[in-house]
């Protein structure tokens, strides 16, 4: 466990590198692949007309979509903004409800499961080092609106304001 929220913590922090020789250009990243690294696994990013491959957390899947932003002088220095998941308007997906089994404010991230179709999902999702400033009411065993792709339930977003 403390593999994968290191991981989590890890991929927070290398993604948030700013440093752009251009201008930062808003997309938004699709794990197309997971591939070995010698420091664990990783994720092939590809968006726009580029691809890139970073640290992956344990949890992260093939599928997942985020808010990012790359340099638009070397679009491989991509920045991806984990705590912002997101499903596009042409992807079906359903929702849920999901409890919270734990809130780890240390690294940012909740980790919550919820059921479809009679199978049981866990996810830990990244949601910002600040997340006790907003979000002060979170607790354990919480009940929050989860959705999930269709396709693959197993990709999902939890809401934590609904």
């Amino acid at each position: 466990m403390l593999l994968i929220v290191g991981g989590i913590v890890f991929v927070a922090y290398n993604s948030m590198d700013t440093s752009f020789k251009g201008k930062p250009v808003q997309t938004i990243a699709l794990i197309s692949k997971r591939v070995p690294l010698a420091t664990g696994f990783g994720g092939v990013f590809t968006y726009d007309s580029c691809s890139t491959i970073l640290t992956l957390s344990g949890t992260d899947i093939v599928g997942d979509r985020y808010y990012a932003e790359y340099d638009s002088e070397d679009c491989e220095n991509l920045n991806v903004f984990y705590n912002r998941p997101v499903f596009l308007e042409d992807e079906k997906t359903h929702k849920t409800t999901g409890v919270l089994l734990s809130v780890m404010s240390v690294f940012g991230s909740v980790k919550f499961e919820y059921t479809v179709d009679g199978k049981d999902y866990e996810r830990i999702q990244y949601i910002g080092s600040d997340s006790l400033k907003n979000y002060p009411n979170l607790r354990e065993g919480q009940a929050l609106e989860v959705t999930y792709w269709v396709e693959n339930p197993a990709r999902s977003i939890i809401y934590l304001d609904k």
